[in-house]
């Protein structure tokens, strides 16, 4: 911001936050000084969460036929992921475009990491990382379908169309009134496996109802 002293602004942030080091670190030299500049101490070195994500989704990427590999290098990275980064700070210009980048490589990792465990049919796995990824983006409509198709698979037909009746409540707010071909096929297995519920029904009591002397 404008200032009449730039500089004794600068120097007073510095020691501010060497103070917030020291005080949580110990005594040691995280920032030097060199050359008119500020600068972190080379001697340091330091272990970024945001870095580590980012390393293992591009592992897993690059993974491309390495199954197994692809799945482990997802999971350490979306364990990493705890919400929107510096979120306290969003509006702040260099914040923003940060923000948007770790959560849509975040968003591609759930997807894919879905589609992984469906392929090795851990739907349970699916259920819990597609519940997740909701909890923190509840628009992503691949994850709604990843995660319903996962219930329909362990027969929990009920939890199963609970979950689409909310999907299909929140993505028509967020994106209007719009027909998804995939939910929409969902919606049909839904309805064939409740007709077919009920045909079983009927026949056991019919089977029960029947006389041994009709």
């Amino acid at each position: 911001d404008e200032t009449d002293n730039p500089e004794g602004a600068l120097k007073n942030l510095m020691y501010r936050l060497r103070g917030v080091l020291k005080k949580t670190f110990g005594n040691t030299d995280f920032i030097v000084t060199s050359r008119g500049a500020y600068a972190w101490n080379p001697d340091v070195e330091i272990l970024l969460d945001v870095e580590e994500f980012e390393k293992h989704c591009i592992k897993a990427r690059e993974m491309n036929c390495a199954h197994t590999q692809s799945i482990q290098a997802y999971e350490a990275a979306l364990e990493l992921y705890q919400g929107a980064f510096l979120f306290k700070y969003s509006d702040l210009y260099w914040v923003t475009p940060m923000l948007t980048y770790y959560h849509s490589m975040f968003l591609t990792g759930a997807k894919n990491l879905s589609e992984l465990y469906m392929a090795s049919a851990r739907y349970q796995d699916v259920e819990q990382i597609c519940a997740k990824a909701l909890k923190i983006d509840a628009n992503e409509e691949q994850l709604h379908f990843n995660m319903i198709k996962a219930l329909i698979f362990q027969k929990k037909k009920e939890l199963a169309t609970e979950h689409f009746k909310r999907a299909e409540k929140l993505l028509c707010s967020s994106y209007g009134e719009r027909n998804s071909s995939a939910l929409q096929a969902l919606k049909e297995e839904l309805y064939t496996i409740q007709k077919s519920e009920q045909a079983s029904e009927i026949s056991d009591i019919h089977e029960d109802m029947k006389e041994e002397e009709p």
